[in-house]
């Protein structure tokens, strides 16, 4: 635990969304603090005025971690989130981040071998390790079943790839045939700041794909590592919960509905969007772009 990494600040720092929930806020910050870690927190708080009032409650009783915390304000939607995110995080000085959900438990030893990585190796722009998921059995009211013997801890039915072809093209087909989400990679923090930069731009209207873009923007910029140590755990709740019908693991057929007619108005502004971000990294012209993207 001396000399770690993620311990200074200028280096690296977690980046803690959180919404209406102070008691995730004080076990997420325990959490950490029972690991050692003695770095840089930013919360960018979209709480309502009395749920902020605890948080800055909880954040006031903590001596251990350098705290920035950022009131958001209590934006509606993701779109409007990312945009005050971005207005946060701009000013602020690190050079990897940590998209941190105050739900979930990131391990420090596995940050910094991903930190002493991303270092060595600059023709990539994050990493990650192996997550594990805490699940529980809800029934068709949203209310808490009876566990079954899958619901207890298990490994992540989302196969975690590494994306490592240098040409860029290649490497964004290589991302959609075999989508996982990099939300919550060690990202580089000028590929992470220009990805929530541009979230806005791909959608008119709230949805629930800006993780999706958000990876695919981050691996346009570089190459993508994956290692197989425990990286975090993951907590199931009734608000995660998918409200379709099929039981097809929704992260790896997210660029299916992106084209569906659910979504057709939103798909022609994306394929747009990220044909633009691709450009300054391709050599190929834009119908070939739209046809990597299509596929």
């Amino acid at each position: 635990m001396t000399n770690r990494l993620c311990d200074n600040p200028d280096l690296f720092t977690i980046v803690m969304p959180i919404k209406d929930r102070p008691e995730y806020l004080k076990r997420s910050l325990d959490f950490l603090i029972s690991q050692g870690f003695s770095g840089q927190v930013v919360i960018a708080d979209g709480s309502n005025e009395a749920a902020s009032f605890e948080n800055k409650q909880v954040v006031d009783n903590q001596k251990e971690i350098k705290i920035v915390y950022v009131y958001t304000a209590d934006v509606s939607g993701n779109m409007g989130w990312w945009i005050e995110m971005h207005q946060a995080l701009k000013d602020i000085e690190f050079k990897y981040s940590l998209l941190y959900p105050d739900d979930d438990f990131f391990f420090l030893d596995e940050v910094d071998y991903c930190l002493d990585f991303l270092e060595n190796n600059e023709d990539y722009v994050s990493a990650r390790g192996r997550f594990v998921w805490i699940g529980q059995s809800y029934n068709n009211n949203g209310e808490i079943g009876q566990l079954n013997e899958s619901d207890l801890t298990v490994f992540s039915s989302m196969l975690m790839y590494s994306f490592t072809i240098p040409v860029v093209e290649h490497r964004i087909a290589d991302m959609f045939s075999h989508y996982c989400h990099g939300s919550y990679d060690i990202v580089r923090r000028d590929v992470f700041l220009h990805a929530i930069d541009q979230l806005p731009k791909y959608f008119s209207k709230r949805t629930w794909f800006d993780q999706f873009v958000c990876t695919i923007l981050c691996g346009i910029h570089g190459k993508i590592h994956t290692s197989p140590r425990l990286y975090c755990v993951r907590q199931h709740r009734s608000g995660q919960k998918q409200k379709r019908e099929s039981g097809v693991d929704p992260y790896q057929h997210w660029p299916m509905l992106l084209i569906s007619p659910d979504f057709s108005d939103s798909y022609q502004s994306f394929c747009q969007c990220l044909i633009d971000n691709c450009r300054e990294f391709v050599s190929i012209d834009n119908e070939e772009l739209k046809l990597i993207v299509d596929r």
